[in-house]
């Protein structure tokens, strides 16, 4: 028969076709191919600390590379680049990226000791300042110290566009600048002053003088120069790729720190994605950076916005699908971790703590950055974080969250708000969080749990919100700012589930219109007695004297006490706010006797002592979406209860929010 080979045997006869033949060889040489590609990939060694290190060794475990930016010029797919113990004072940037299966790694060996440092000992000569203890001048570093601009010389700026103002002089009766540098005495940053004579008055810390030719230090404890072990930061990067766009990359395990980098936008952390796509970062801590620690999204909306770029590259490049999992991001001047526009990026198990340490608010940001998590993300997960004590809001989804959820993190002892949801429209679950000690920021963030404006589709549930000064919930619209195509609401908003005590006020929604409609609160656990809802007038809505007429006309005869006092105060009585919506008729006050909780945030527990059964017997209806509570146990059908914890029992329920963190 054409076509027909000889026939083959095996055990038995069969025939085979010259074109399956062709299939067979081609498979073959494809998996030897890939075969071949396996082989070559390989470990390059960095180890600054090895007699024989240099960088024009091979790489290898004997004759290792002495800088990680080395390794990073011939790491192609599928390589790793093992890191020792050392301070590595460099910019990482590598020059390729990974592929599907065959990522670059980079890795530290031992976990946490390869330190990557944009700071460089320094030792100028000083002159002490007459009649002062600790006191001393020098001038500014030249501009040879630096391999980009000075960060001495430039003014620390978030704005949309406009980062050309001068550091100095400063304006006349006001607080001067701060500038991009950082100084180190001993390791320890020193405060950088917004007034010379506090300078003089308090030791550690330092200004660039009104004339901007010379640094006033005033050293720890009234030192001498001599006595102190000085370093100042000269990178504005830490690791970022000099192209934009490079996929899977893996970072495990470094130290970053001490960076000069400017505000947004664009954005630039001192560890960056550079808008690439499929990295995965892990285990690493990250602190000390002027603005933003971290960013995993897409820099900005306007290539040609992007200094830093090559040609070719200042073009709009949208990344996303990372993997950002148990790091630690502290203490960095403005934001811990940014996002602009990217997909798909999962944040999970990280500890975000004590960013925007400079408190920066109006005087620099002309755009409101600050806070531990800001993204722009749709179909993100941020899951089983621990963020405390941010100089902001704890997590802040602007302008895009679209599949989002935000679930099992716990959020205490930020300013502003908790979680902020703002401009967006489409679906959003925050779930199984626990929001506690929330405390202003100024007087428009004043301490709420979770707050939204100009956003719609948000789920909240079985959450548990504990001690926030303002509100536990706040939705509300106030632009008429457009998402897509079409006018901004605040409706379709879903508030079940969840417990609530310690607040001034449990829920506030606007009240029922044409740009917040189809909203509903109910099923919820409230331990503040009393009058703790609020209506919120909104932008958009109908006159205030026309609402205040719907909710008379509601309230009837038989509330004419409850709606009195909501006139007078604002505030409403779960009846009122019932007969005027609908809302939280399945709801409950509770004594607190019924459950206390106590959260020792610094010990990462929780101790939820329940008695009577009232709570244990609600049965709510399930949430679509949620299947597990906080502690991964699964919701039963007949059994839920609100809250993050659903196998409570009578008595003390104790639970381990992050071991070892």
């Amino acid at each position: 028969m054409d076509g027909l080979l000889d026939e083959w045997m095996i055990g038995f006869k069969f025939k085979i076709t010259q074109k399956a033949v062709m299939k067979i060889i081609t498979g073959i040489g494809a998996l030897l191919l890939l075969s071949a590609g396996n082989i070559q990939a390989g470990t390059y060694y960095v180890d600054q600390a090895n007699l024989s290190a240099a960088d024009g060794n091979p790489g290898s475990a004997d004759k290792p590379f002495k800088t990680i930016s080395a390794a990073a010029a011939v790491a192609a797919p599928g390589d790793r680049v093992l890191v020792r113990a050392g301070i590595y004072r460099e910019r990482v940037a590598p020059a390729r990226g990974g592929k599907p299966g065959a990522p670059v790694v980079y890795q530290a060996e031992p976990e946490h000791g390869a330190i990557v440092r944009g700071s460089e000992p320094w030792a100028p000569v000083w002159r002490k300042q007459e009649g002062s203890k600790g006191v001393y001048f020098t001038v500014i570093p030249d501009e040879k110290t630096f391999p980009g601009p000075n960060p001495f010389r430039i003014r620390l700026n978030v704005s949309a566009s406009d980062k050309k103002p001068p550091l100095r002089p400063g304006e006349t009766g006001k607080l001067l600048p701060y500038s991009l540098g950082q100084i180190y005495a001993n390791g320890i940053p020193l405060i950088q002053s917004q007034k010379e004579d506090e300078v003089e008055r308090v030791a550690g810390t330092w200004i660039v003088t009104d004339d901007e030719k010379e640094i006033l230090v005033h050293f720890p404890g009234d030192k001498t120069p001599e006595e102190c072990s000085l370093e100042i930061t000269v990178r504005d990067r830490l690791f970022a790729p000099l192209r934009r766009g490079l996929g899977f990359i893996e970072i495990r395990g470094f130290v970053f720190e001490h960076c000069s980098n400017q505000g947004p936008f664009p954005q630039r952390g001192a560890v960056s994605v550079r808008s690439g796509y499929n990295w995965r970062i892990e285990n690493n801590i990250i602190r000390f950076a002027q603005t933003i620690g971290l960013d995993c999204g897409s820099e900005h909306w306007n290539g040609k916005s992007i200094p830093d770029a090559v040609p070719e590259d200042q073009r709009l490049i949208i990344g996303g699908q990372h993997q950002i999992l148990n790091n630690k991001i502290t203490d960095n001047g403005l934001c811990g971790l940014a996002g602009w526009n990217h997909k798909g990026t999962k944040i999970t198990g990280n500890v975000l703590e004590r960013n925007n340490r400079f408190s920066l608010g109006g005087a620099e940001c002309s755009w409101e950055e600050w806070g531990a998590i800001k993204l722009h993300a749709s179909d993100a997960l941020v899951e089983g974080n621990l963020v405390r004590n941010n100089y902001g809001h704890g997590i802040w989804f602007d302008n895009g969250y679209n599949g989002a959820r935000i679930t099992r993190n716990v959020i205490t002892n930020n300013k502003g708000a908790g979680i902020f949801m703002e401009l967006g429209t489409g679906q959003c679950l925050i779930d199984n969080n626990i929001i506690a000690d929330t405390a202003p920021l100024n007087t428009f963030y004043n301490g709420l749990g979770i707050y939204a404006h100009d956003a719609s589709g948000l789920v909240v549930a079985h959450n548990l919100f504990l001690n926030n000064t303002s509100a536990a919930v706040r939705m509300t619209r106030v632009t008429n700012r457009k998402v897509g195509d079409k006018a901004n609401e605040a409706s379709d908003e879903i508030i079940v589930n969840n417990i609530i005590s310690g607040s001034r006020s449990a829920v506030e929604l606007p009240f029922p219109s044409v740009v917040s409609h189809d909203c509903r609160s109910d099923w919820n656990v409230f331990f503040n007695q009393g009058d703790i809802f609020r209506f919120v007038y909104c932008f958009g809505q109908p006159a205030k004297e026309n609402i205040e007429n719907q909710i008379r006309e509601k309230a009837g005869a038989v509330l004419e006490e409850d709606f009195a006092v909501w006139r007078k105060n604002g505030m409403a009585s779960m009846k009122l706010w019932g007969a005027v919506t609908g809302w939280s008729l399945n709801s409950r006050f509770m004594e607190k006797k019924e459950l206390n909780c106590n959260l020792k945030i610094l010990e990462n527990t929780i101790t939820v002592t329940v008695e009577g059964d009232r709570l244990l017997q609600m049965n709510c209806p399930p949430v679509e979406g949620i299947r597990e509570d906080f502690a991964g146990k699964p919701l039963t059908a007949g059994q839920v209860i609100p809250g993050p914890f659903q196998q409570l029992k009578p008595g003390q329920n104790y639970y381990i929010l992050f071991p070892g963190k």
